[in-house]
């Protein structure tokens, strides 16, 4: 018999719509039919632990038998992704301490894409440690740092692949590599080459758990005004050059006297959800779960 398949979700969408709390509900909701969830938070300003009322951290809180809640510690990430890359530079020139140049790699924190090199860390560590859920829900960060943490795989397995076929060029005519010859064995000593290709593959493995869409699905979360309409049709459009597709559409904080006929006519495509307005937040989870029931959620 074929092993069951983990279900990954991505709760995306404009600041202040309410990724946090949709994500709550649908968490809650999927743990009531007895599939056991792993909630986590991506986003650096947390609101799980506030949603839940009570103290969360980046090992998941179990908050019944098949509900789990954490909230990742970007910092953290961020911190190991450093410390493995300076090891690894350490490891593979040694002539960076000779020159005293070793100094200057704290400078590295501030670069360009570190953050979302960061998330796809973690990512991949909940997907390889938390196997024993059925589905891992993701509460992410703003529009701009998701869609970079979306877009990463593709375009560094793009770059990788670039630099490792510069590599082998380099290798060809250079003649830089020792080549050693066991009988009819030959081994390649390339530290450089060796870490492109495992790179490559990590990137590799991470696009292909994105695109299946068997598996992974994304969730635009956007109220009715039309600041969120505009950007849930950015993140539409831009999520078309990662080859990534938005498989639902919940519309949170809904009004039944707002028209919403133009609305559903641009996202017809996708399963479109309404969780309606409560005049006060809905914290705790004996409310969360209120809430679902009040709303026909767990009929």
């Amino acid at each position: 018999m074929d092993k069951k398949v983990q279900k990954i979700m991505f709760f995306l969408g404009k600041g202040g719509v309410g990724k946090s709390t949709t994500s709550s509900l649908y968490a809650v909701e999927k743990s009531l039919t007895g599939e056991k969830v792993l909630l986590a938070s991506m986003d650096p300003a947390h609101n799980l632990g506030d949603i839940f009322e009570m103290e969360m951290s980046g090992k998941p809180k179990a908050l019944s038998k098949t509900l789990s809640v954490a909230e990742i510690n970007l910092d953290y990430w961020v911190n190991h992704y450093l410390d493995d890359m300076q090891k690894q530079m350490t490891k593979s020139y040694s002539y960076l301490t000779a020159l005293s140049l070793d100094k200057h790699f704290g400078i590295v924190r501030y670069s360009p894409g570190i953050e979302e090199y960061a998330l796809l860390r973690a990512f991949t560590y909940f997907l390889n440690k938390y196997t024993q859920f059925d589905r891992i829900i993701f509460d992410m960060p703003p529009t701009g740092l998701t869609l970079k943490f979306l877009s990463l795989p593709k375009l560094s397995q793009i770059w990788l692949e670039k630099l490792v076929d510069l590599r082998n060029d380099i290798i060809d005519k250079k003649e830089i590599v020792t080549k050693i010859k066991f009988g009819n064995i030959e081994l390649q000593r390339d530290k450089l080459l060796n870490k492109l290709n495992n790179q490559l593959n990590e990137y590799t493995d991470a696009r292909k758990v994105l695109e299946n869409q068997d598996r992974t699905q994304l969730v635009l979360v956007m109220n009715q005004d039309k600041l969120s309409l505009a950007e849930s049709k950015l993140i539409v459009e831009k999520l078309k050059f990662a080859e990534l597709k938005i498989r639902k559409v919940f519309i949170n904080k809904f009004k039944a006297e707002i028209p919403v006929e133009e609305l559903e006519k641009i996202f017809s495509e996708y399963e479109i959800r309404h969780y309606p307005l409560k005049d006060e937040s809905i914290t705790g989870l004996t409310n969360l779960e209120v809430y679902l029931k009040e709303n026909g959620f767990l009929d």
